[in-house]
């Protein structure tokens, strides 16, 4: 009897080892408090069992071992260990469920960034041409959407979505709101100052999603004119300044030189000496001549 139990106890320890090793596998993580108990308890009831069966007479109704060896404690014991197999087979299941319901929503997040990037970038391309060849002037209203922008801000991705691009997701929208009522009205001046922001948003966008989503943004960052932002998201600052025009940021070009910090724009007009600047401009007027 105690070499069964020895047997036993062995592979019980066995499998609480090999539970242990997967420890950092997402399916067996929850599983391994389990598997340790279940594995302790089993060996202690065989040990207490063994004690129990050894030191016991069998010539009375209290000699609880010798009851357990009896044909019909045998098919309990059974019936127990099919029970706890059972419960075991149901949480290997919701565990898979859960994975695969896990893997499903990462599967939606990356087609929901990547098409939020694709259209963010094909706005740019409509601003780029909006403007002349020296972004100094705008020649006419572009034709901008953010129908996939928004759906960043869904409920669904509010906890897995790094809020700097859901900021930016929101202010892309308040802009062209502003944008959209400008030309209503014929405000030229706000008109200006919308788009600019509208610009200087998506760039966050595209910066932040390079940053904090490698993954997902890889689709669409990772075509040609892009460039810019994957080298922004390995970038040794860590961190960028948002102008529409390079000239705009001469008044913080004493902290960016100290820290290092680049210099994330539309326009390169007149950048601050000892800066880093990425114009984007000129990239996204060059991305609307498809290469022949």
């Amino acid at each position: 009897m105690w070499i069964w139990a020895v047997a036993i106890t062995l592979l019980v320890v066995a499998t609480i080892g090999v539970a242990y090793a997967k420890r950092r596998n997402p399916t067996w993580r929850p599983l391994l408090p389990g598997f340790v108990g279940t594995g302790v308890g089993a060996a202690v009831c065989l040990v207490v069992y063994g004690w129990g069966f050894d030191v016991s007479t069998c010539n009375g109704r209290g000699d609880v071992a010798c009851m357990l060896n009896a044909n019909q404690g045998v098919l309990t014991v059974v019936a127990l260990l099919l029970t706890v197999a059972g419960l075991w087979v149901a949480a290997l299941n919701r565990v898979a469920d859960q994975r695969e319901n896990a893997v499903d929503a990462a599967r939606r997040r990356q087609r929901v960034i990547a098409s939020a990037l694709e259209e963010t970038g094909h706005n740019l391309i409509h601003v780029a041409l909006a403007y002349d060849t020296r972004g100094e002037r705008l020649q006419g209203v572009p034709q901008l959407s953010v129908e996939e922008v928004l759906r960043l801000c869904d409920p669904e991705f509010q906890s897995s979505i790094f809020p700097g691009v859901l900021e930016a997701a929101r202010a892309i929208n308040r802009n062209l709101e502003g944008i959209r009522y400008a030309e209503r009205e014929r405000d030229g001046t706000t008109l200006h100052d919308r788009l600019e922001g509208f610009v200087n948003n998506s760039l966050r966008l595209l910066a932040y999603a390079a940053k904090t989503h490698p993954h997902e943004s890889h689709e669409i960052l990772g075509r040609p004119g892009y460039q810019d932002f994957r080298r922004l998201a390995i970038h040794p600052a860590n961190a960028f300044y948002v102008a529409f025009r390079s000239s705009e940021c001469e008044s913080e070009a004493p902290a960016l030189r100290t820290d290092e910090v680049p210099v994330l724009c539309w326009w390169n007009d007149r950048a601050p000496e000892g800066v880093e600047v990425f114009a984007e401009g000129p990239r996204f007027r060059d991305m609307s001549h498809p290469p022949h």
